[in-house]
């Protein structure tokens, strides 16, 4: 193989590292933007179960009321 061939097989493989670097940093920015978006739902789902056993409370007071009343 020619000097150039070698020189230009170093550079096309110098370009594929670079590439793979920037799709692994890509990567690694999706993967983190799904773990806090996982984080915010896990978040979300236990403020509506608080909600609702807040709801839930309510209604019994409710009743207890027009029982009482």
């Amino acid at each position: 193989m020619s000097r150039s061939g070698e020189c230009r097989d170093e550079a096309v493989v110098c370009q594929l590292k670079q590439q793979l670097h920037e799709k692994d940093l890509r990567l690694t920015d999706i993967q983190l933007e799904a773990l806090s978006s996982a984080h915010q739902l896990e978040q979300l789902c236990e403020t509506i179960s608080r909600m609702k056993v807040c709801q839930v409370h309510c209604d019994l007071l409710v009743l207890l009321l027009v029982l009482v009343i």
